[in-house]
């Protein structure tokens, strides 16, 4: 028992290892991205290791577990987005309705609730847009295109610029939408940027989820220094990576934003509310001059994903 034990500890140590230092490969950055659950897992069997008095086994996984801890403590810690100095709000709501007519009643409720401004979708097929626009006729501003992997957004504020930027590649995705949001005209404009990469099931869609998401996370970094928008941006999606993934933390660092939906204990997006039986796959990154008010998981409305909500204060002071 005790062989089979440390067998195991050292596998799953091997695989811990490599979800850190490998996680260019595929199957390495699917087991990032499930660390949480696999933190727990480790910490069952590392008791019951110690309680079969397998003292190397319980060592080993302690190890692991450690490790697979580190990253999750790191992203409970930070900091929420500071609420800036500014009267201007902006509510934003994102939802994956997974090519699915979405409940619209629920998904309704919500964004009423959280007092939405704009509502962007992906995974929208072409023959239910007409029903969703028809269901928010209050936000007669729109952009964007239906798409598995591509993005419709919805606005009660009007939209000065709207851009679909494409990859140059071959890949299952590859679009990113950019708009202007604007409260008084061209001069008090926020910049949004939406995207859905490709899930990372396999080498190719790893590789051109990670492609993307660069490209769109460098894209973000250079609109919010233009001197119009300078901080005033936010970028959301289904990044299809959690924060305990290597790309989090390098993409988010490479776009100068800040995660609005930082919480003090992990959260999850997709499949279920409880962190360790889903997975954050959503997110809402916001600029140095764009503020987190509040963040909200709303509904599934019918799909596997949970519609998320950041509610934002603008800064409009020139920069000194």
């Amino acid at each position: 028992m005790k062989k089979i034990l440390s067998g195991i500890a050292c596998l799953l140590l091997l695989l811990t290892l490599g979800s850190v230092f490998l996680e260019s490969i595929w199957v390495f950055d699917l087991i990032a991205s499930g660390r949480l659950q696999y933190l727990v897992a480790l910490a069952g069997l590392g008791l019951v290791a110690a309680i079969s008095g397998a003292r190397a086994a319980a060592l080993i996984l302690v190890t692991a577990a450690l490790i697979n801890g580190w990253f999750v403590a790191v992203y409970v810690l930070k900091t929420p987005p500071a609420l800036v100095e500014g009267e201007q709000r902006i509510s934003v709501t994102f939802h994956n309705v997974k090519q699915l007519v979405p409940d619209l009643a629920a998904l309704r409720n919500f964004v009423e609730t959280t007092e939405t401004d704009v509502l962007a979708f992906t995974e929208l097929r072409a023959g239910d847009a007409p029903a969703v626009r028809a269901a928010f006729t209050d936000f007669p501003h729109t952009a964007g295109e239906p798409g598995e992997y591509s993005i419709v957004l919805l606005s009660r504020l009007p939209l000065s610029t709207a851009r679909v930027h494409r990859l140059d590649d071959d890949g299952p995705s590859g679009t990113t939408l950019e708009v202007r949001v604007c409260a008084e005209g061209d001069a008090r404009c926020i910049a949004l940027v939406a995207l859905h990469p490709a899930p990372p099931f396999n080498p190719g869609y790893h590789t051109h989820r990670n492609i993307h998401v660069w490209a769109t996370a460098n894209l973000a970094s250079r609109i919010a220094a233009e001197p119009s928008i300078d901080g005033r941006i936010a970028m959301i999606g289904d990044f299809n990576f959690t924060p305990w993934n290597v790309i989090y933390k390098e993409t988010l660092v490479l776009s100068g934003l800040r995660d609005a939906m930082v919480q003090t204990w992990p959260h999850s997006t997709f499949h279920s509310r409880t962190a360790v039986a889903g997975l954050a796959l959503d997110h809402i990154w916001v600029g140095e001059k764009t503020g987190l008010v509040q963040s909200h998981i709303g509904p599934k409305a019918r799909s596997d994903h949970f519609a998320i909500n950041a509610q934002l204060a603008i800064d409009f002071e020139p920069t000194r």
